[in-house]
């Protein structure tokens, strides 16, 4: 008798992540009214786009990440900006469980999309967005970053990490778009990233370290507050 072979592995398709510059590919996917849409798309002003899951357990990420979605949104009332989170969890998150999420939050589906779709096409996405999914039964553990694409598509700012503020967001969206923005709001974004940056090279190579990265960095945000006072008062 002739042994069965062992079923073949299903490669998973690579899928390159993207970088400051490089256009997002035009995603179909389907919003919480059931909608199709297209992210990356042209549009008219900028795109804002986050992953979560509505089952998720930990207030600090999911929740959290539509609650500052929502300040976000208030924070840029007139602009032109777009809202999207995609769902990492498709087989259940439906559409019609987003609309009642959605509806948790008061989302206005004209600004802020809840979206779902294909497993494949999400499983790409959140490869092309790097969002660093790794499901661990039931739960996803998840970079709870922020991907910000211009008008054209194109990926114009990722805001690393869970600690970025609705208006650090709003600042980096104005300025996508061109718009006027707070002068001293994007000196303290750009102390912030550079503090989250460092701490992170410093814990991956194993040099300076952390507390001491956030050291250099919090002694130049006090050198700013000093000068900032000194030439404005």
């Amino acid at each position: 008798m002739i042994p069965a072979s062992p079923p073949a592995a299903i490669a998973t398709p690579f899928v390159p992540p993207l970088a400051t510059g490089d256009a997002l590919p035009e995603t179909r996917l389907t919003d919480q009214r059931g909608h199709a849409f297209l992210l990356g798309a042209p549009a008219d002003g900028a795109t804002v786009v986050a992953f979560f899951y509505t089952r998720c357990p930990d207030r600090d990420a999911c929740a959290l990440t539509s609650a500052k979605f929502a300040a976000l949104v208030r924070l840029t009332r007139g602009d032109a900006a777009h809202f999207v989170e995609v769902t990492l969890d498709p087989r259940r998150d439906t559409w019609t469980v987003l609309r009642r999420y959605a509806a948790a939050f008061a989302a206005d589906p004209a600004r802020w999309t809840f979206a779902t779709g294909s497993s494949a096409t999400i499983d790409a996405l959140e490869r092309r967005t790097n969002a660093g999914v790794s499901p661990i039964g039931d739960a996803f553990v998840h970079d709870d970053a922020v991907v910000v694409l211009d008008s054209n598509g194109r990926i114009a700012e990722r805001i690393a990490g869970n600690s970025w503020s609705p208006s650090d967001a709003a600042t980096v969206v104005r300025g996508v778009e061109r718009l006027s923005t707070d002068p001293v709001a994007r000196i303290r974004f750009a102390l912030t990233r550079g503090i989250a940056a460092a701490c992170g090279r410093a814990g991956a190579a194993g040099g300076m370290s952390a507390v001491a990265a956030f050291a250099v960095f919090a002694g130049a945000l006090v050198a700013f507050g000093l000068a900032f006072r000194f030439f404005f008062s």
